[in-house]
């Protein structure tokens, strides 16, 4: 081993250590803030995934870096503001979209429907959505993805 893989085993991240202090804050403001940073890591998203407030579930929603286990439950928050940034974050998988797809919210289908990442099929369920602004989203998403 070298040396310098060494002294990474050896030396803790302090970025990682402030962002482990901080998501224990009282304040839930600041919680949501180390949910949101793409370096948080992935036992503390798991952690604020279960927070009482949804600002901070929101911010683990948004992260890029939020792991698929960790999308699959929020997928299935009460709050669907959480919901909806889980249709929006880049991340998502094909499965969680298509599920989100039928969710009872249409801001959540909107998210879905607006992600550049959504597959094709469930753009073509949401351009036949009930609500006129999703199929509109869903139609504009398939236009610049120029198929259908």
């Amino acid at each position: 081993m070298s040396d310098s893989k060494m002294y990474e085993k050896a030396v803790p991240d302090p970025a990682k250590e402030l962002l482990e202090m901080f998501s224990k804050s009282i304040d839930p403001k600041v919680r949501a803030g180390v949910a949101q940073n793409p370096n948080t890591p992935e036992g503390v998203l798991d952690r604020l995934s279960h927070d009482t407030d949804a600002g901070v579930r929101i911010g683990v929603a948004s992260n890029p870096s939020s792991s698929v286990k960790v999308l699959w439950q929020l997928a299935h928050d009460c709050d669907p503001y959480v919901r909806y940034q889980i249709a929006r974050n880049p991340g998502v998988t094909a499965e969680i979209s298509g599920f989100l797809s039928d969710d009872e919210s249409d801001d959540v289908r909107m998210g879905v429907a607006t992600n550049p990442n959504t597959l094709q099929e469930v753009l073509e369920k949401l351009s036949e959505d009930r609500s006129v602004l999703v199929k509109l989203a869903a139609r504009h998403n398939i236009e610049i993805n120029g198929t259908m």
